[in-house]
């Protein structure tokens, strides 16, 4: 759950979690024993990405009452778990030089296919119009790790650096 939100979260995904909410579990008995996927517990799904904004409050969306966190983040243990969590993937796998990386694979991928792409459905109107936004999304990356480090701050009410000291 709590990768979940922090990818949900850090996306700024506006039609979430009033819409675009799954889960899954294969239907056995719980066994802590078996891998992950065949124990019977509940997983979430991440889909739909299209109303993703980089630029939106990251605990805006988080804070419905469709979602466990706005009732579990009152909880010192949930709590600790969450910020400790959220702060290692904003240091490893949301670090802007990755994800643009991966923006820039993706385009790559698909650079071809847009000149056809714009001609059938006339969005976006040109190919410098496609790679503007991209450059947009791609700043928006780049600015969000301070823009959630704030927004963490301010909604666990947290003040102050700490340093920490890994072996």
């Amino acid at each position: 759950l709590i990768d979940y939100i922090i990818i949900e979260s850090f996306a700024g995904n506006e039609d979430w979690p009033e819409n675009n909410i799954a889960y899954w579990r294969k239907i056995v008995p719980y066994d802590s024993s078996a891998s992950v996927g065949q124990d019977g517990r509940w997983r979430w799904t991440i889909y739909d990405l299209d109303w993703s904004r980089l630029t939106i409050n990251p605990y805006q969306q988080a804070n419905s009452d469709r979602l466990l966190y706005k009732y579990l983040k009152p909880n010192e243990e949930f709590k600790n778990q969450f910020v400790n969590r959220y702060a290692d993937v904003l240091n490893s796998y949301f670090m802007s030089g990755r994800t643009t990386a991966i923006v820039d694979s993706a385009k790559n991928q698909m650079q071809n296919e847009m000149i056809n792409h714009i001609a059938r459905w006339r969005y976006p109107n040109s190919i410098a119009d496609w790679n503007n936004s991209i450059t947009d999304y791609k700043n928006g990356l780049i600015n969000r790790k301070t823009a959630v480090l704030s927004a963490t701050l301010t909604e666990f009410n947290i003040s102050g650096d700490y340093d920490l000291t890994v072996n």
